[in-house]
Parts: C-alpha cells; sequence; structure tokens
C-alpha cells in the first residue's frame, strides 16, 4: 500500500522511479499537532533551549552570544565535529559529516547504491531506509523478526536467518541494520553484532548501521558497540533527535569506517551534499556542542523519562492483556505491541482510540508498505501491531487515559 507505480526498463528490470509517499510521516501529518496524547512518538522529551544554552560552558555561550546567521563548514563545524568524534573509539573528525539525518539516510545511499544492487535491511523500520534504495532500482531482502509461538509480545532477530538470506542469491551490496530496533526495541547480543559482522566480511559487504537509540538500552550493560568502530566496511548514522531530547536542531552525523570503500563513499556523500542543504544552520551547531558537551546529563534525562513511560505502558498492556501482546523492549524509546482483537485492524483499533480519548497510537501498517522489490521470506510482521512509545514525559498519563478509555469501550461493546 501507498507505493507510487514502478516504471520498468527495456531490458525488463524494475527500474529506478520516484520516491514514494512516507507513510509514517504521513500518518503523523494527520495527527500529530492535534492529538492532545501522543503515545507514539519516538523522540525523548525535547528539551528547552535556554536549558541548554544556561547550561553551557563559556566558550559555547560566547559562540551563542556573537553568532552571526552566516553560511556554516559543509562537513560541519569543527568543534562539533571532535565532540562526535569523541563519542568513538577509533573514528577521527575527518570520518565524520554531519546532517540532517533522514538526509544523510538519502545521501548515502545515492553515493552508495545503483540499479540492479542488492540490499538486505532489518524490516519493518524506518521507511527512508529501504525506500531509497527501492526507488533507484535495488533489489530489497527483509531481515524480519521472529514472534515467541508462546508469547506474540516476544520477537527478536535470529542471526541464522541473516545468514541464510545474505548467503542466498547475488552478495549484497549492503546491509541496513538498527539497533537498538525502532519500532520493536530489540536488541542483538555482543556476540549476534559480531557474527553480523563476520557474515558482512565473508560477503564483502558495507554495514549501514542506524544507531539514533543507542543509549537508550534498560541495562547499559547491553549496549552494543557501535559498528563504525567495530567494522573496517561499517557506517554509523546517530543524531541528537532520540536520546538527548533536540529532535528540533535537525542534527545527526554519519562515521565511518577506515576501510578505501568506505573512505569513497564519505567522499561522494560530500560531494552530493552540495545539492541538498550544502551545509548545516549555525544555531544547530552551537546548540549541539553544547549538548554534547552536557551529554551525560541529558541521557541520563531521556532514560528517566523512559523508564517512567515504560513503567505506565507495562501497567496498560498489564491491565488490559486481553487486547495487547507486550513484553518489556530491550532498548530504544519504543515497542511493538500485539493487537489481540480477532474483528479489528492495527489501524482501526488506532483511530477508534484517538476519536474516543486523544491518545495516539502508531499502527503497524505504517511500517509495512508493500513493495514487489521488497522480498520477505515469511508472512508480513507487524500489520497486528502497533507502536506504543515511552520517550515523553506525558507518556504515564497517556496510558492512564487509553487505560481508562479501554474498559469503558469494552464495558461498552465498542472493540468487538
Amino acid at each position: 500500500r501507498g507505493f507510487a507505480s514502478r516504471a520498468v526498463s527495456a531490458e525488463g528490470g524494475r527500474g529506478t522511479s520516484p520516491l514514494a509517499p512516507f507513510e509514517l510521516e504521513r500518518f503523523f501529518a494527520r495527527y500529530e499537532f492535534t492529538a492532545p496524547y501522543l503515545l507514539c512518538s519516538s523522540d525523548c522529551e525535547p528539551v528547552k533551549m535556554q536549558e541548554i544554552i544556561s547550561g553551557a560552558d563559556s566558550e559555547v555561550q560566547a559562540m551563542w552570544n556573537e553568532m552571526a546567521l552566516a553560511y556554516t563548514e559543509s562537513r560541519g563545524h569543527p568543534l562539533l565535529l571532535a565532540e562526535i568524534s569523541a563519542l568513538y573509539e577509533s573514528v577521527p573528525s575527518p570520518r565524520v559529516v554531519t546532517g540532517v539525518p533522514q538526509e544523510l539516510i538519502y545521501l548515502f545511499m545515492r553515493a552508495l547504491l545503483g540499479e540492479g544492487d542488492r540490499v538486505v535491511a532489518t524490516y519493518p523500520g524506518y521507511q527512508s531506509l529501504t525506500e531509497v534504495a527501492v526507488s533507484m532500482g535495488c533489489q530489497i531482502a527483509a531481515w524480519t523478526p521472529e514472534e515467541a509461538k508462546e508469547n506474540r509480545g516476544r520477537v527478536s532477530f535470529c542471526v541464522d536467518k541473516l545468514e541464510e538470506i545474505m548467503l542466498s542469491g547475488k552478495p549484497p551490496k549492503l546491509l541496513v541494520i538498527n539497533f537498538p530496533h525502532n519500532p520493536t526495541g530489540c536488541l542483538l547480543s555482543r556476540e549476534d553484532l559480531q557474527r553480523v559482522i563476520d557474515i558482512c566480511r565473508k560477503t564483502n559487504t558495507i554495514l549501514f548501521s542506524d544507531e539514533m537509540y543507542r543509549g537508550l538500552e534498560r541495562r547499559e550493560a547491553d549496549r552494543l558497540p557501535s559498528v563504525c568502530d567495530s567494522y573496517e566496511k561499517g557506517v554509523t548514522l546517530a543524531g541528537m533527535s532520540k536520546i538527548y531530547g533536540l529532535p528540533g536542531v535537525r542534527m545527526g552525523w554519519l562515521s565511518v569506517g577506515q576501510d578505501a570503500a568506505c573512505e569513497a563513499v564519505f567522499e561522494r556523500v560530500l560531494e552530493l551534499k552540495d545539492y541538498t542543504t550544502i551545509c548545516s544552520p549555525g544555531p544547530s551547531e552551537v546548540l549541539s556542542i553544547a549538548a554534547l558537551r552536557q551529554r551525560e546529563h541529558l541521557l541520563q534525562r531521556c532514560r528517566s523519562i523512559c523508564a517512567a513511560g515504560l513503567d505506565a505502558i507495562s501497567e496498560l498492556t498489564s491491565e488490559h492483556n486481553d487486547i495487547f501482546a507486550w513484553e518489556t523492549p530491550k532498548g530504544g524509546s519504543t515497542g511493538f505491541a500485539g493487537i489481540l482483537l480477532e474483528n479489528m485492524s492495527s489501524e482501526k483499533f488506532s483511530e477508534i482510540a484517538v476519536e474516543g480519548c486523544g491518545v495516539l497510537m502508531l499502527p503497524g501498517e505504517h511500517y509495512l508498505p508493500s513493495h514487489p522489490q521488497i522480498e520477505k521470506n515469511d508472512e508480513p510482521f507487524g500489520y497486528r501491531r502497533v507502536r506504543l512509545a515511552f520517550g515523553r514525559s506525558n507518556a504515564p498519563q497517556a496510558a492512564r487515559e487509553l487505560s481508562k478509555w479501554l474498559s469503558f469501550a469494552k464495558s461498552n461493546g465498542d472493540l468487538n
């Protein structure tokens, strides 16, 4: 659903095609600024700008007060690149480029891929992680999570399954992963991540790791090493929106491994960026520098908000376990609850809930645009699920409002 028709090349291949509508963003455009409670937003509670500036050191405060609204350096402010480099063990600032995260996904895919390339990706996921490649005429193989037979709420990604996908057919040019995973909150073990890297080495595959939620693990001991530190052909995407609470600065970065193939793609990204934003806004750069110098405080703030929201959602799903199949996600700010209602789609369930009590959930359908260029080995995962998120400070209140409405709706027969 939701995909524009695709052109077919003269040779009989699928060819390139326009980018399809972004299902998730179109859904949010309908409700995000009108629904009273967003129990599905993946970012953490936005921090106030004054809090960032008042907590900044004297160097950053001077930069803020004296800043001219001029063009900035294309790769990013040197101080910002240095702060980002310090997040990693082996990535110097010359192998970092800043930009809007969505922009960086687009530029990376355009720099690396071509028509006919094979891409393997965690799926479902953020649509641009597959859609850009689809529009370029690539073939996508989906690495989907598996449900536990005894509990639909328990899901996991099986590396044996990934290995089978990677070693069958044409060797993949690219593997795209996202852990902690949006929307399920799944994490790999360190051993499984190493297996993923070993498979990529065997197939000579570049590994793109969306690490926007890295830092929001339930247990810090479960935090995975960054792919750009762990694999010479690893590329990491990260940013300010999810784990620091600064989505409005629209700031992210790519950090790349030292392999020559990564360096070549990196240089091409820099060239292509001249056709998009060229450079980042100066205010966003200074706010990001200030925030990264306060990163432990901001990260702990977001982790605390998530903990309170997760407790409330766990209570909600336990009280209404005839509706939700749920298990606490290992990381991130979202979970992907199974819907146990037999006669109602997750889309319909979400619509009547937001109309009934003002609480917005994200239907799984909006993660699963159907397309023949995306190969799925199993039945589609996620159609009878909703994303529940716990990174906003009002998540506990939203969960209580939803719980009250569900009790009323059940007694009234509205969910039959």
